[in-house]
């Protein structure tokens, strides 16, 4: 079987966050580069989901969850409101409650949610947009952010800025922490291998053939493929397809068994590397929750 591409959505870190003012604090900023026009402030909400069953994989408890990151997110905010103080600046308001997260296999083997496919495609669902806070001066900005122009910010402030030296204390790094390398490696290395296994290979080929019946010229459900900005009349009738013939020819739930059972394989081959990484992420947690529960007063 040809290896169909991996879905760029696929290759990012789960975790990965970025980290800035606005995300962190909730906080706007004066300036010719501040965001403007109508996305910078209101998107469509997405529309609600049919209930899917909720895939979870073997590796999915050593990746960081959207709880992990909300604790992370806490402890690393209540040091930047102290490192402003400490230059005698008043702190932003407190972190943006994030928007509700999508199952984290979601789009693992392509779209599934018909309700979702019927408006938008093969696209995501756009997320509602959080609308800052506050608008913060040049002072209170550089001192979150730092200069990054050689120059150093005001007295009492860290080189950086006090976001990427409060997420030192916390991550030991300059922001947040990503899911570690060599556990993405595994979860990409599972998938892939999941594109080879037997019973697979034939429900793609049975789905392949569904397509067919509806007109459609593809091998696997990786490949359908529409850039445009906007989903069209075709990508949704598409996407329709597609989820129809998943259900018809049970490939989600075959795909979804075979990954199951080789990820298992990979957790015992792997035991000793995983059990480190668990052990690492409980001691980030703890960094992050002694921060987030100690604010200076």
């Amino acid at each position: 079987m040809t290896r169909s591409p991996l879905p760029a959505s696929f290759l990012r870190p789960a975790a990965a966050v970025l980290l800035c003012a606005g995300v962190l604090l909730g906080c706007g900023r004066e300036g010719p580069d501040a965001p403007s026009g109508p996305s910078a402030t209101h998107r469509r909400p997405a529309t609600a989901r049919a209930a899917e069953p909720e895939r979870v994989l073997p590796l999915d408890r050593y990746f960081l969850t959207p709880s992990d990151t909300a604790r992370i997110q806490r402890g690393i905010g209540v040091l930047v409101a102290d490192c402003m103080r400490g230059a005698g600046l008043r702190p932003p308001p407190g972190p943006l409650a994030p928007p509700p997260s999508p199952p984290r296999n979601e789009r693992r083997y392509g779209v599934t949610d018909a309700a979702s496919a019927a408006e938008f495609g093969y696209h995501l669902p756009p997320v509602p947009s959080q609308v800052p806070g506050e608008t913060l001066d040049r002072a209170r900005s550089e001192a979150l952010t730092g200069t990054h122009d050689g120059t150093r910010p005001r007295a009492g402030v860290p080189a950086e800025g006090c976001i990427a030296a409060s997420a030192r204390q916390v991550t030991g790094a300059p922001g947040y922490p990503a899911d570690p390398e060599n556990l993405r490696r595994l979860n990409v290395e599972s998938f892939e291998r999941s594109l080879e296994d037997p019973g697979v290979v034939r429900g793609m080929a049975r789905w392949s053939a569904c397509m067919r019946e509806e007109d459609f010229r593809y091998r696997t459900p990786l490949e359908p493929s529409f850039p445009a900005h906007e989903a069209t009349p075709e990508e949704r009738r598409t996407a329709l397809a597609d989820i129809a013939c998943k259900r018809r020819t049970g490939l989600v739930e075959l795909w979804y068994a075979a990954e199951t059972g080789i990820q298992r394989d990979l957790i015992h081959r792997h035991r000793a590397e995983l059990d480190a990484l668990m052990t690492d992420r409980a001691r980030l947690l703890a960094r992050a929750d002694r921060a987030g529960r100690n604010p200076s007063t």
